[in-house]
């Protein structure tokens, strides 16, 4: 067989393998758009509850009965069938804190529920950029990319090892008086860290130090205050609004609540901010609003599980800890608990049942039934 030959050939099994990985990722998809969550009894009278959050409340890999918004409301009305109550779950695969907090408003005025549970953070720390089109507009080449499951899959992973240097895992902050975001401290990414510690000269401890104990000269509060202003200046850039076209449509209304296009590192900052306006707008429409954070402590799922308590306990704001409910061995590797969470973290219906229990009490001494 020639070598011409041979490169065909092979071409043409890896194009035979590219479609075949195409044809099962859409098929995955399908499967997943047409198991609609969607609640058939909503407009009971009862206590109206909308669970809000990303593939974790969704309930992925699970039947809906086993998510654990279904599960809270079969075990809160079998235990209380007095006082029932309603859980909407409108958990959707993908979505991050900046597309929940654009939809809140048309969510409360189209479900109007009585409480909110809110699990949401951790896509903020992995979410690709994706620039965002009007398809009847793009080219057949972007038409064409846009729609393909395997390029999206690729170009995740390939970003995933470029973005972790620049997530800001809640663990560095700093504060200077004399900066113009004095107001708040600033988390700081490991890039961030070392472009701070570049322009002054000093480690990020000692920086840390002089500014908490207010000996830093004029000059190096001067070098410190220009950095974070160059920081901010390069999350700005970072930023972005724009939408990546993951829409859910419910009752002749449509609702993007998947990936809102920005880098990851400009999320990961922004969650606390963003969880902060929730709050503020759900408090001044009157609605009970209870923070959860996630049942595991497996890659990204630690850094948001800090950020939603640390807010949580700054706004006083009603927090269902999630994170400690499963056993210890969990904590370590979604491998050594199999019957609670799957490969990837996400809790199986055993393991949601669990959630169910640490919710449960928190609502009685709330609620008081």
């Amino acid at each position: 067989m020639s070598v011409t030959r041979k490169i065909t050939k092979s071409l043409f099994w890896l194009l035979a393998l590219i479609v075949l990985l195409e044809v099962v990722l859409q098929l995955a998809s399908l499967f997943v758009r047409e198991d609609s969550r969607a609640p058939a009894h909503w407009l009971t009278g009862n206590l109206r509850v909308l669970a809000l959050g990303d593939s974790n409340t969704y309930g992925l890999y699970l039947p809906a009965g086993q998510a654990y918004p279904a599960q809270l409301e079969t075990s809160w009305n079998a235990k209380h069938p007095e006082y029932p109550i309603e859980v909407i779950n409108l958990g959707y695969p993908g979505t991050n804190s900046f597309r929940l907090l654009d939809n809140l408003p048309e969510l409360l005025d189209s479900f109007r529920p009585d409480v909110v549970l809110i699990m949401i953070g951790f896509n903020d720390f992995w979410t690709p950029p994706e620039q965002a089109i009007a398809l009847d507009e793009a080219g057949s080449l972007q038409q064409l990319l846009y729609k393909s499951r395997l390029y999206k899959l690729v170009y995740m992973a390939s970003r995933k090892q470029l973005y972790d240097n620049s997530i800001d895992t809640g663990e560095r902050r700093i504060v200077d008086g004399e900066n113009a975001h004095a107001d708040q401290d600033l988390a700081l990414s490991d890039s961030e860290v070392a472009q701070l510690e570049q322009q002054t000269g000093l480690t990020f401890t000692e920086l840390e130090q002089l500014v908490k104990s207010d000996q830093a000269d004029p000059e190096l509060r001067e070098k410190i205050a220009t950095a974070l202003k160059d920081i901010m200046a390069q999350r700005d850039k970072q930023a972005s609004a724009e939408d990546s076209l993951n829409t859910v449509r419910y009752n002749g209304k449509t609702f993007s609540l998947g990936i809102n296009s920005g880098e990851p590192a400009r999320h990961s900052k922004q969650l606390e901010a963003n969880l902060r306006k929730m709050i503020t707008l759900l408090e001044a429409r009157e609605v009970e609003v209870f923070l959860l954070n996630y049942p595991t402590h497996y890659g990204y799922y630690t850094s948001a599980n800090k950020k939603i308590a640390r807010l949580a306990e700054a706004e006083s704001a009603n927090f269902i800890e999630l994170s400690k409910v499963l056993p210890g061995q969990c904590s370590r590797e979604p491998k050594d608990c199999p019957e609670l969470l799957f490969y990837d973290a996400h809790a199986t219906g055993q393991g949601n049942s669990l959630v169910v229990e640490a919710i449960v009490p928190v609502l009685e001494q709330r609620w008081q039934p």
